[in-house]
């Protein structure tokens, strides 16, 4: 066999064995998105129906503030019972400054965040609580000053 036949197969069967590699390889990565787009689903359709759930009872803003202050107000049959809940504050620019703060209710039922907790900038605030096991989601953006 001549050493230019000898390249050639050398090569060819160089070249199937990475087309084998790079098709073994999709498939594997394949699986894990698949895998993890059935939770992803999920968490997305939980979280659209809990917003859905608010819409029937409140379609205004939750969210308002003065100068020392940023003020989340429940709407009524929501919030007598409240079990569990937390506002997430979630800066547009920055994750380092995102914070997570369960829910303390005043008399009032109004929940009551000092802005000195918070830099200013743009914030998308998530409100969630669960009343009589329905699950209740409102996302807002609020610039805080």
């Amino acid at each position: 066999m001549k050493r230019g036949h000898k390249i050639i197969i050398i090569l060819i069967l160089f070249l199937a064995a990475m087309l084998g590699v790079v098709y073994y390889a999709s498939k594997e990565s394949n699986k894990k998105e698949e895998d993890h787009s059935d939770d992803k689903e999920i968490r997305d359709q939980t979280l659209i129906e809990s917003q859905n759930n608010l819409k029937d009872k409140s379609p205004g803003k939750l969210l308002s503030q003065d100068e020392d202050e940023v003020f989340v107000t429940l709407p009524s049959g929501t919030y007598s019972n409240t079990q569990q809940g937390n506002i997430e504050f979630m800066r547009y620019d920055g994750q380092g400054m995102d914070m997570l703060i369960p829910f303390i209710l005043n008399k009032m039922n109004i929940i009551v965040t000092p802005k000195t907790s918070l830099g200013q900038g743009l914030y998308k605030i998530r409100v969630s609580w669960n009343y009589e096991n329905k699950d209740y989601v409102r996302e807002e953006d609020l610039l805080v000053k």
